[in-house]
């Protein structure tokens, strides 16, 4: 089986649905479908299946990855995200629109078409087993789990039917061959004690001579026997033991390989999307930096432009008015040297003042000085004098005579 659309009932998952997933996940390609997703809101559907990737997560079950690469095209194309599981509309009610057959459910509020990737994702899975090269790649992970289920299938693991009849086989055989066994033996024993009567040798002499010849047959044969048991003497059926060992290692090994491959196949597609779209960003923010750069260029030269013509209409108002004004320019310089000589002799008349104002201020403090050291000594002899007098005169006034 190469995959197995495994549909979930909408708005509630079942828990025999994760044990049938559970299941069969190992041995073929599951792709989990959400059928009846009309009947579902768009906030409802995108819950449920957030509900359904974690229960597969948390229950180890592993759904089919689709390319990474040609999902992200499609979605590009239909601008709508593709997750699994996959919710679709199904329809047998066909309807012409537009002269084109389009399957749709109708209710009293709207029309829900199958084929619209904004209803369903039923044309999205359609394209991602059918159209877009799927296929194969599903055909190489079906073999590679049967493979592995191949070689990993233990006998405990066989059906029990098979297992009867396979046991009833081997007992039934085991029954003719020891019949014949015993029929043998009675022969054997017969003919023995017929041949030892003819030789004249009684059986129980015949019967030790014949043990004899079987033990030393035996010590002959047990060294062949040890080194076939060990893998010295190599056989044909010894080799071919060992060449079928070989082969199912090998077939182990091929489909550790092929998942392994498929897993680096998928990580190397990813990882290719988004070197591919960095680069259309990119180039995208390359090619707007290009038209900055023309619209700058554009800027400058309509600047460049500008300049030369204000330069040459200078040069021409400076070619024909160029006598007109030239009296009024050196009128006006001279003016300026007569206004710059004014201010340089008022500033020469106002330090000069400044500087006898000073030297006057300077004379009058210095002749205050010497008047003050002169006068001093005098002052504080009569202000001494004055503080005596006037402590003897307090002190007589308070004194009165005792008795």
């Amino acid at each position: 089986m190469h995959v197995c659309l495994y549909f979930i009932a909408p708005h509630r998952l079942k828990h025999i649905d994760i044990a049938f997933m559970r299941a069969l996940h190992r041995k073929v390609n599951i792709v989990p479908i959400i059928a009846k997703s009309d009947t579902m809101t768009t906030k409802e559907k995108e819950e449920f299946k957030l509900v359904v990737r974690e229960a597969l997560q948390r229950e180890g079950i592993e759904a089919y990855p689709f390319d990474v690469s040609v999902l992200r095209q499609m979605e590009q194309q239909d601008k709508q995200e593709y997750r699994l599981p996959w919710a679709v509309i199904g329809s047998t009610d066909a309807h012409l629109d537009a002269g084109a057959t389009v399957y749709l459910r109708k209710y009293p509020w709207g029309n829900a078409l199958s084929s619209e990737p904004a209803h369903s994702d039923l044309p999205a899975l359609r394209n991602m087993i059918m159209w877009s090269g799927q296929w194969h790649d599903l055909k190489m992970a079906t073999r590679a789990k049967y493979e592995a289920w191949r070689v990993s299938r233990p006998l405990s693991r066989r059906s029990s039917a098979a297992l009867a009849t396979g046991c009833r086989a081997i007992a039934s055989k085991l029954r003719k061959v020891s019949d014949a066994g015993c029929r043998a033996r009675f022969a054997c024993s017969r003919a023995f004690a017929v041949g030892c009567e003819s030789v004249g040798v009684p059986s129980r002499v015949g019967a030790r001579a014949l043990l004899v010849l079987l033990l030393s047959l035996g010590a002959m044969g047990t060294p062949r026997a040890v080194r076939w048991a060990t893998g010295a003497d190599l056989s044909l059926a010894r080799k071919l033991e060992f060449a079928r060992q070989q082969v199912d290692s090998l077939v182990l090994d091929k489909s550790r390989l092929v998942q392994q491959y498929e897993k680096q196949l998928a990580e190397v597609r990813s990882k290719l999307h988004d070197s591919q779209s960095h680069g259309e960003i990119y180039a995208q923010s390359e090619r707007q930096h290009a038209l900055e750069k023309i619209e700058l260029n554009k800027a400058l030269r309509v600047a460049n432009h500008r300049a030369e013509h204000a330069e040459a209409k200078e040069a021409m108002c400076t070619a024909r008015h160029g006598d007109t004004w030239s009296p009024f320019v050196s009128a006006a310089s001279k003016a300026g040297v007569k206004m710059g000589e004014m201010i340089s002799g008022a500033t020469e008349q106002v330090v000069a003042s400044s500087k006898g104002l000073a030297k006057d201020a300077g004379d009058a403090f210095t002749s205050l000085a010497k008047e003050a050291r002169t006068k001093a000594p005098a002052i504080s002899k009569d202000l001494g004098s004055t503080a005596r007098r006037l402590f003897s005169e307090s002190v007589l006034k308070d004194v009165h005579p005792v008795g």
